[in-house]
């Protein structure tokens, strides 16, 4: 599935397709891991002021980024220097990948390490080191992370969204190596090298 396919920054107008995305994406990788009546309860319109302003606002603070294929959105990333949440201080002068999610019809088809390789292209072009959170219970997406050298570090706090208690988080760090190191040269342009 990844014969056509562009990745680049996200642009306002793509904030309803993002908000869609985002919703049906949680609702697939999170059944079972967050409660059903939260799932349920998501509205892609909740979310369309956030991303439309995250969209209009990217720069060093923060990026966006879309996959699509044939004019169809696959996937996005939303990273950029760390912030502190969750209770826990970000690493000092550290990147973080706050949201990445893939349209799941593109599971196991490559759209995934691709996006991810551009992601922590950009990271290691800026920053020594980077994290991101992600469900404890989430077994998929930590495979794939610990499978990129995005490895947990020992923190772990309660989910801080209504109705998810007993849901934890767990925090993952990864240290650039030679090839990220390699293709970050081309970093500030995805698609390109």
């Amino acid at each position: 599935m990844t014969s056509a396919f562009e990745i680049r920054p996200g642009q306002p107008d793509e904030a309803l397709d993002i908000v869609t995305l985002n919703v049906r994406a949680w609702r697939h990788a999170y059944q079972g891991v967050i409660p059903d009546a939260v799932l349920d309860a998501l509205e892609p319109q909740d979310r369309l002021v956030r991303w439309r302003d995250r969209l209009a606002d990217q720069g060093e603070h923060g990026q966006v980024w879309v996959v699509r294929s044939g004019g169809r959105l696959c996937g996005f990333c939303w990273f950029g220097p760390a912030w502190e949440h969750l209770m826990h201080p970000p690493p000092a002068d550290a990147g973080e990948i706050s949201a990445f999610y893939l349209d799941p019809d593109h599971f196991g088809g490559g759209l995934a390490d691709r996006l991810a390789g551009q992601v922590e292209a950009w990271l290691a072009a800026r920053f020594d080191r980077s994290v991101l959170w992600v469900l404890e219970d989430n077994a998929r997406a930590r495979r794939f992370y610990t499978r990129r050298g995005w490895l947990a570090d020992g923190a772990r706090t309660p989910y801080p969204r209504p109705g998810c208690r007993g849901v934890y988080v767990v925090r993952h760090r990864w240290v650039p190596g030679p090839e990220a190191l390699t293709s970050a040269a081309g970093a500030g342009h995805p698609g390109g090298s």
